[in-house]
């Protein structure tokens, strides 16, 4: 069978979830799979690690950090040029702007074809205009070392095609979770609210604790939950709220349990690729309340299977949550919906998908 190296520095959060689901299936499918990862990025890493090993996938350690190291950077396309040259892949699957630009330089025009997932381009963030520009730059002059672009979003795709990538080159392929085939057994639901995510910016914590704060206020009595870390003004923020309990952030079945317990999850992120979270709680039979960035509303539209609403708006976020805490009618009609729609978005069909585009870069030209 072919072998197939993944590449990946962000090993945190969907980006590590993407990559240990893709290393499994496509080693369940008889894939010889190597991941060549940065190790600082999540703690909890190591137990992916350690289930990677005992499934027979190479691990190789590469120092690689998020921010630009000149220095760090060059250090690190060597390693991953000695790893191509041991491991020998017949593909690189290269996933987040560091890892896609060190891997993209450090295999050339000569060696494997670089399949890229970018789970949001860096330029697509929240940046100062001459960073953004930059990274736009640095991504326009890999287009001609990239095989494929595998977007996780139509957003994606279309920012892609706008950097010169021929059409026949981008595929839009979405996240995906295991099918369930069975509805999950209702349980009661303890909070009103739940949060779920890196307490940063990007996830948006600063709106959720604005939200929670306006919604304790015109509503006495109910409970919150919020499961997370990273900023400590957050936290402190989180230590003044009323009937909010705080959680750690947990692992794949932690997040599920929360998702059980709550009637209503707040997603007010102001970019994403295509989050996990959403599709975890479709299954779950949580309602939603999303901001519309990214891959979000590739999924939900607002009143069919989700509330939609504006990023960087708290007072969409309030009143969308409001609604569906006075209206338990809309809420199960908006959760039927939703566990119909996420039917789509299968973790078997993500992984039959990217091996499609490995096999088709690997046909002779």
């Amino acid at each position: 069978m072919p072998r197939v190296l993944q590449v990946l520095e962000a090993t945190i959060g969907g980006t590590r979830r993407h990559l240990r689901d893709l290393c499994l299936g496509l080693r369940d499918r008889g894939w010889e799979v190597d991941a060549a990862v940065a190790l600082r990025r999540d703690r909890g890493f190591g137990s992916d690690l350690e289930l990677f090993r005992s499934r027979g996938i190479g691990v190789w350690p590469v120092a690689m950090v998020r921010r630009p190291a000149p220095v760090g950077d060059g250090l690190a396309v060597r390693r991953l040029a000695g790893v191509v040259r041991q491991v020998r892949p017949d593909v690189i699957h290269a996933h987040s702007t560091k890892a896609g630009l060190l891997a993209r330089l450090a295999v050339g025009t000569r060696g494997p074809p670089v399949v890229y997932t970018p789970h949001c381009f860096a330029f697509e963030m929240e940046a100062p205009r001459l960073r953004r520009a930059l990274y736009r730059a640095v991504e326009r002059a890999c287009v001609p070392r990239t095989a494929r672009l595998i977007a996780v979003s139509r957003a994606e795709q279309q920012a892609a095609l706008e950097l010169g990538y021929a059409p026949e080159q981008v595929h839009l392929i979405p996240n995906g979770i295991p099918s369930r085939p069975e509805s999950p057994v209702e349980t009661p639901r303890r909070y009103a609210v739940a949060f779920i995510g890196r307490f940063c910016r990007q996830k948006g914590i600063d709106l959720a604790i604005a939200a929670l704060r306006r919604l304790a206020a015109g509503h006495p009595g109910l409970e919150f939950a919020v499961m997370g870390s990273g900023d400590r003004a957050a936290t402190a923020r989180l230590d003044d709220l009323p009937a909010v309990t705080v959680l750690p952030f947990g692992d794949a079945p932690a997040v599920q349990r929360l998702l059980a317990e709550s009637r209503v999850l707040t997603l007010p992120s102001r970019w994403e690729g295509l989050p996990y979270l959403l599709l975890e709680a479709m299954e779950a039979g949580t309602a939603v309340v999303a901001a519309g960035v990214g891959g979000v509303t590739d999924v939900v539209t607002d009143g069919r299977d989700a509330l939609v609403i504006p990023a960087d708006d708290v007072a969409a976020q309030v009143r969308a949550l409001a609604r569906l805490l006075d209206d338990d009618a809309l809420r199960l009609r908006l959760t039927a919906a939703a566990r119909r729609r996420v039917a789509a978005f299968s973790l078997e069909t993500m992984i039959a998908a990217t091996e499609g585009v490995y096999r088709d870069v690997l046909q002779p030209a």
